[in-house]
């Protein structure tokens, strides 16, 4: 049963539940083997309940490549086909790492999954390469060799692709240790670009021991704690309504700021930096995104500035955040308030709203001075001609709580010098 949204909660919740069991059970064995019984055990209802809803496992099954199949068609459907098969062979792979272990299990395992592959393949080709008239043309040879390319090549290789990976943490910031995140920089382009894969790409298993981090140079450290700290931002100033995330996130920032302020002091103090360790990985793990829209604006201007000054990216983070933060303040005033009462515990009864806003960013500049970040953009290296490109270079969401325009950048960028 695909959801539309305006079903009951529990049949959201049942629904919900059955799929979540299925997709856990395709992971752990071949689909011949999973049986209605094992599915109702685990998903906590009876057979009937699941009946009610699907005649079948098939039917589940069925649903299930149906939406597969139907997320990537859309992912390639405005392409030219087969002009654009360089653009449909990189979409393919973006597409199957931003999946999950379900994805992966149809697509690489052999069994009864080899046959439910095929089924997704041959609804992609008719809904997509079969309705080009270009490909048409081509004759059956080449129809041939091209189909062999898209729906069998490209699947072996991403197969095989897909290393595993182990880390040992060595410098804290990014929370690599625990999700699938990626940023390259194309320096003739001048664009510095993130990606975030499925759970397929997070690695193994990761060991942290703050010990492998205290060789990090200071500026190195102090970048890494801003760029935790600005994860938790990016995440925390989005949506208007009382969540256990917000709650989580303060939780967070107010460990940050205490362990930082020892750790300036001490580099090798033990408790603050594992503690700096262990708030990185929990800042960008997507648990603190659960519920909220996301920001990330402060990200894509940092990254643009990156691009252009291969500066550090925390620091180029660190640079833009006043400047942009002042400037969303009023769109957000009220969960800046709370920033201020609850992360930076400024008593705000005498306050207005404004005035409560300014000083909880008051108080964030005071931190930053204190443990030594880069407050002005100059100090990077950005002049006035690259103002225009790294607005260019910027991508703008519209999760938080003002979407930019590009002379907003300009401003901002400008404010931050």
């Amino acid at each position: 049963m695909i959801l539309t949204g305006k079903e009951d909660l529990r049949v959201v919740k049942t629904i919900e539940a059955i799929k979540g069991t299925f997709e856990e059970l395709i992971v752990e064995k071949d689909y011949e083997k999973i049986t209605v019984k094992e599915l109702c055990d685990r998903a906590r209802i009876n057979k009937k309940t699941f009946y009610h809803y699907y005649p079948a496992l098939d039917d589940l099954l069925a649903e299930l490549q149906f939406e597969i199949s139907s997320a990537y068609i859309e992912r390639i459907k405005n392409y030219k086909l087969p002009d654009d098969i360089q653009n449909v062979n990189r979409a393919f792979f973006e597409f199957s790492c931003a999946q999950g272990k379900v994805f992966e299990k149809i697509t690489c395992s052999t069994g009864s999954y080899s046959y439910i592959r095929q089924k997704m393949i041959n609804r992609v080709t008719s809904e997509t390469w079969e309705t080009s008239a270009s490909f048409r043309k081509l004759d059956p040879f080449t129809q041939s060799v091209v189909l062999e390319q898209v729906n069998f090549i490209n699947v072996n290789i991403y197969c095989k692709w897909i290393v595993p990976v182990g880390s040992v943490l060595t410098m804290v910031g990014t929370g690599s240790e625990m999700n699938g995140g990626s940023v390259i920089t194309n320096h003739e382009q001048k664009r510095k670009i993130g990606h975030v894969f499925g759970d397929n790409v997070m690695p193994k298993f990761s060991i942290l021991n703050p010990k492998y981090t205290f060789t990090v140079p200071k500026n190195q450290m102090v970048a890494g704690i801003y760029d935790i700290f600005n994860h938790i931002c990016e995440q925390y100033f989005s949506g208007e309504d009382d969540n256990t995330s917000d709650h989580l996130a303060e939780a967070l920032m107010k460990s940050v700021i205490h362990a930082s302020r020892i750790a300036v002091k001490d580099p090798e103090d033990y408790e603050a930096r594992s503690n700096l360790m262990w708030c990185a990985t929990w800042a960008l793990n997507t648990l603190i995104a659960k519920g909220k829209t996301t920001d990330w604006e402060v990200h894509m201007i940092g990254q643009a500035i990156g691009a252009y000054t291969d500066a550090t990216h925390g620091m180029t983070l660190s640079a833009v955040s006043l400047p942009y933060y002042r400037h969303i303040m009023p769109y957000g005033l009220k969960k800046f308030v709370r920033f201020a009462k609850e992360v930076w515990d400024i008593s705000t009864e005498t306050m207005s709203e404004q005035e409560a806003a300014e000083a909880g960013l008051a108080a964030m500049e005071s931190w930053m001075k204190e443990i030594g970040v880069v407050l002005h953009a100059k100090e990077l290296g950005v002049t006035e001609e690259m103002i225009d490109g790294i607005a260019d270079a910027t991508f703008l969401f519209d999760g938080g709580y003002k979407a930019l325009t590009r002379e907003e950048v300009i401003e901002i960028v400008k404010e931050s010098l």
